[in-house]
């Protein structure tokens, strides 16, 4: 049976959704055209009561599964990475495989800022894990030890942005403060 792109992306949110509400966490879709390409928010609570947010591209289809089945290739571009790198929450990538109905996830804040090839934008890795009922806590406690070193970076970076774009006057308010 032959389904459409926009089907196949819809089976791949609602996968991640059904495992997200099983472990009683909250998923919020990001509507296709306020979309600037992520898809979901996801928000969950720790192991010790505390709730944090992180955010989520999904992609649906066979055809981004390597001919092995052991990791994943997905075309992209400069513009998705920049937004990728720069974002202040945690991104996480998913990609669903609607023919065996599996789901692996993929450390994708790490990957674009580990990123060597700056000419060749795209995701290519076998570093990827499943995503299912059993495992789902795994991913939280993976996202949340990455969370707070996220946060720590993304603050200095944009501490550092604002002093480089000041006087030099303001810069030594600002590095005094």
């Amino acid at each position: 049976m032959s389904i459409s792109t926009r089907s196949k992306a819809t089976l791949g949110v609602n996968y991640v959704e059904k495992i997200v509400n099983l472990n009683d966490d909250i998923m919020t879709r990001i509507p296709q055209e306020n979309d600037r390409w992520l898809d979901i928010v996801i928000e969950y609570k720790d192991r010790n009561g505390e709730f944090y947010t992180f955010s989520a591209q999904v992609k649906s289809g066979d055809s981004y599964f390597n001919a092995k089945n052991d990791g994943i290739s997905i075309a992209s571009d400069f513009q998705h990475f920049k937004y990728w790198m720069n974002h202040n929450l945690y991104i996480i990538l998913f990609v669903y495989n609607p023919d065996t109905e599996q789901c692996f996830w993929l450390d994708l804040s790490k990957y674009v800022n580990e990123l060597e090839d700056t000419k060749n934008f795209r995701i290519k890795s076998n570093d990827i894990k499943q995503l299912d009922s059993i495992n789902y806590q795994e991913m939280i406690d993976y996202v949340n030890d990455k969370i707070g070193d996220h946060k720590r970076n993304y603050l200095l970076s944009k501490t550092i942005r604002s002093i480089i774009s000041v006087s030099s006057i303001e810069k030594e308010e600002k590095l005094l403060y």
